[in-house]
């Protein structure tokens, strides 16, 4: 790509300006997204050991997961591979595996569904003296059948090591090493995306393999945890410019700077706290929309004159006005919220502002051992977005936690029933149960989400948008209807 620059009296015009200022966002919200740390030698590392050779590799595909080692071996710099068998040398040792789990496990399921659908009916009224036959549309709800296919893949390997010194021939390190994956592919288009099961494997083994070289090495592990930015289009870029969500960035600058309570409470304000609007959101009522309406059990008298707006476009500003005379102003205090968050157009982008806020949660309660509140948020964040990172991150925890077996059939030990718990008590925010009656306006409430204060510094008192706030008050959580 070509960028062609036009110079007037020195001074670059505006475009070449802003492209610049973009660069320099751009590069600055990279620079604030990665936290390097240390892991120290285990008990396990071979300190008088600098080479090492595969002896003997067996089970079920043996020799892919042998060729997957000793590529690892090469990457590390205190160990030399000798592709000769070391007899007698006293800083050598050889390994030996044994593949006793190669499991990959794809359970398909048709699940049986209902979808609220808008369904459109011309009822002709008889004519009268004055006038000739009327035909009028009427708008009706009907829950169609359907069938949702869904294919569950869990995949479980576990390899025994042996390593064992080729002076003296003693065992130096023996343990059978685990990793799983497990996520749930729903839906056509998802299934129909999903990785190979060989690929799969290649970096389930891969992943395994550089944890057991881990414990064998005997320097620190120099390690580096990329957090993610979320995304919100700089305007006026069509899209191309994307610097990252701004609270989820200030977030992420307080843990790069191992100020990890601020980060965790600026993340957590940006899964719980009310979302507002911009004014140039745009709001689109497709029968998606009404049909969402309609699930949530959303009165019939505030859907009906809403049908009005169907297949329309409008801004905040136009819909504001537009509202109050369609279901009356306590209807609207009561209701608009909901209404806007469902219409608007930004939902799949809050998705993913959601997935990577609750990723970064996950990211960092695990570096502080909360494997708990790290399994939950990764939970959460795959249920936003689902992905391989944040499953595999998921899983990953549930190994640590020591008591995962990645073939159990137990309903809340899948990732997809652990996105729909409760988080754990010493969770940051407290949520209890909420339940709504749509037609007597009420709400039935157990507890309601809540953060406990804390003083943040403004990043940048400039953009109000994108400041951290002062402080984050207790405060309650809109219901999120989809």
């Amino acid at each position: 790509m070509t960028l062609s620059i036009e110079m007037k009296g020195g001074v670059f015009t505006a475009t070449c300006f802003f492209l610049c200022s973009v660069a320099v966002l751009f590069l600055g919200g990279c620079l604030a997204k990665k936290i390097h740390y240390e892991i120290p030698p285990s008990h396990h590392a071979l300190t008088n050991i600098s080479k090492l050779h595969v002896e003997q590799f067996s089970g079920q595909n043996a020799s892919f997961l042998k060729n997957i080692l000793i590529q690892e071996i090469y990457k590390i710099p205190n160990f030399d591979y000798e592709e000769e068998y070391p007899e007698g040398d006293e800083h050598a040792a050889f390994i030996s595996g044994e593949v006793s789990v190669y499991s990959v496990r794809d359970e398909k399921e048709d699940r049986r569904k209902t979808r609220v659908s808008l369904v459109q009916r011309d009822v002709v009224q008889r004519p009268s003296r004055e006038s000739n036959r009327i035909r009028q549309r009427i708008f009706d709800f009907a829950e169609v059948p359907f069938k949702e296919r869904a294919v569950h893949r869990t995949m479980d390997l576990d390899i025994q090591f042996t390593v064992t010194s080729a002076k003296t021939g003693r065992v130096l390190y023996t343990n059978k090493e685990k990793n799983s994956f497990q996520q749930s592919y729903i839906g056509e288009e998802n299934i129909l995306l999903m990785p190979l099961p060989q690929d799969e494997m290649e970096r389930l083994g891969r992943q395994l393999i550089q944890r057991f070289l881990e414990k064998l090495n005997p320097s620190l592990s120099r390690k580096t945890l990329e957090l993610e930015t979320g995304t919100s289009p700089l305007p006026l870029t069509w899209g191309m410019a994307d610097v990252g969500h701004p609270r989820i960035l200030h977030g992420n600058r307080y843990a790069v700077a191992q100020e990890y309570e601020k980060a965790l409470k600026i993340w957590n304000y940006v899964v719980f706290s009310p979302r507002g609007f911009k004014m140039k959101e745009q709001f689109v009522f497709t029968d998606d929309v009404f049909a969402q309406l309609k699930s949530a059990k959303f009165p019939q008298r505030v859907i009906q004159p809403l049908l009005e707006l169907r297949n329309q476009t409008l801004t905040l500003q136009e819909l504001d006005a537009i509202l109050p005379k369609l279901v009356g102003p306590a209807h609207f205090r009561q209701y608009s919220l909901i209404v806007k968050s469902h219409a608007r157009n930004t939902k799949n982008k809050d998705s993913l502002n959601l997935a990577s806020a609750h990723y970064n949660l996950g990211a960092v309660y695990r570096l502080q051992n909360k494997l708990e509140l790290a399994a939950y948020h990764f939970a959460q964040a795959n249920a936003f977005a689902p992905g391989e990172k944040y499953a595999q991150a998921w899983t990953d925890v549930q190994h640590e936690l020591g008591d995962f077996n990645p073939l159990d059939t137990m309903m809340d030990r899948t990732i997809e029933a652990a996105s729909k718990m409760l988080p754990p008590p010493d969770s940051m925010i407290k949520i209890e149960k909420i339940l709504i009656d749509f037609e007597k306006g009420d709400v039935a409430k157990e507890g309601y989400p809540k953060l406990e204060p804390v003083e943040l510094e403004i990043l940048d008192p400039n953009n109000s948008e994108a400041a951290a706030p002062t402080q984050l008050d207790s405060g309650t959580v809109p219901l999120d209807l989809n």
